[in-house]
Parts: C-alpha cells; structure tokens; sequence
C-alpha cells in the first residue's frame, strides 16, 4: 500500500488484518520462523542434515518438497554440491534458472532436497525452506561499497529475502555465521518477534 499513500490518504490496506487460509491441521505444522547462528560456515553446512530431517519429520513431507536457498553462489559448484549432498546423506537437485520446464515440484520424479539461489525459485512453494548464509557480509553484500550503491544493495537483499522466505509454507530456518554477525536485513523481524533468534 506505500505507493498507494503517497497520492490517497485513505487507501485501504487489506493487510492489515489477514487472516489464515489454512486448516486446523495444516496450521498445527507451522512454527515460528528460526534464525540459528553457527561458529563457522563447516558448522552451518553440517547442521542442514538435522534441520531437514526434523522439517521432514515434523511436517510428514519428502526430500523434494524441501528446499535450501543459499545467498553463497559458490555452495552451488559442483564440488559444494557434492560435500553438502554426502553431509546431508540425501541426493540434491541444483536449480540453475527458474525458466527451466522442470521447475515445478509436482513435475519432479526423483525426490532430491531442492538448491538454488534466491532469483532461481520464483512461483516454487515448499513444505519448508531453509535459508543458508544469511549473515551481514552476505545478505546485503555491502562490503567496499558506496552509500548509493548500499541503499540499493540493502533494498535487493530484502527482495530476495522476501522472495526466498515466501517460498515455504510451514516451516522456515535461516542459518548464518556468528563470525560475520546477524544481518542488519533481520533485526526488525527479531525485534517484533516474528523470528526467533538462536545461538
């Protein structure tokens, strides 16, 4: 609605007060969203193998309708891929464009936990979405940048956030490393409590 306002005082915001489409027994499988901050980023990486077979147990659902979005393109080379896949002890699915024909959950035969990056899951919704590498330094890149550059930066980071974030319907974790500290894209929602905070 902020576009709106800007020329009519009295616009209506429906979101005011949303309310749920889901059923008692969907709504059940949901849980606030976790922020889990890790020594290191070998840390971070071994923790996926706990947080997907607790999102998979929880909510009754399979490898595919798992997905992890990295905001570290390098975990999408062949030899991250590779370890993550072995760490995690389950077969990985790399989403390299979100035009690809095959990008539909319901189209995949295989059941492989599903990786990309934010850009490249536009229009997926998953069961549950683990958001990897977001720390400040990551998400926004602001390092040796100037203010305008930043501004734009930081704004980017919050459309991917949203973007990646929406793409889960019950459950939602986001992972980062302590060393490199919270991202300044996640105090808001830590401040309001719509993210918990674990370290």
């Amino acid at each position: 609605a902020a576009g709106a306002l800007m020329f009519q005082k009295d616009f209506r915001d429906p979101y005011n007060a949303p309310t749920s489409g889901f059923t008692q027994s969907e709504d059940a499988l949901c849980e606030t969203p976790t922020l889990f901050m890790y020594p290191t980023d070998e840390d971070m990486e071994k923790s996926l193998k706990g947080h997907i077979d607790k999102i998979k147990r929880e909510t009754q659902c399979s490898n595919k309708e798992i997905a992890v979005i990295t905001f570290e393109s390098s975990l999408l080379s062949a030899e991250a891929i590779d370890r993550i896949s072995q760490a995690i002890g389950k077969p990985i699915r790399v989403l390299k464009s979100r035009f690809a024909s095959e990008n539909t959950a319901d189209s995949y035969r295989d059941d492989r936990v599903i990786f990309a990056e934010p850009h490249n899951i536009n229009g997926l919704e998953f069961s549950g979405v683990i958001l990897l590498g977001v720390d400040d330094g990551r998400v926004p890149q602001t390092k040796n940048v100037g203010d305008v550059s930043e501004n734009y930066i930081k704004f980017i980071a919050f459309n991917q956030l949203y973007l990646s974030a929406s793409r889960a319907k019950f459950r939602l974790v986001l992972l980062g490393n302590e060393l490199h500290g919270i991202s300044p894209c996640l105090q808001y929602a830590i401040e309001s409590k719509c993210l918990s905070l674990t370290q």
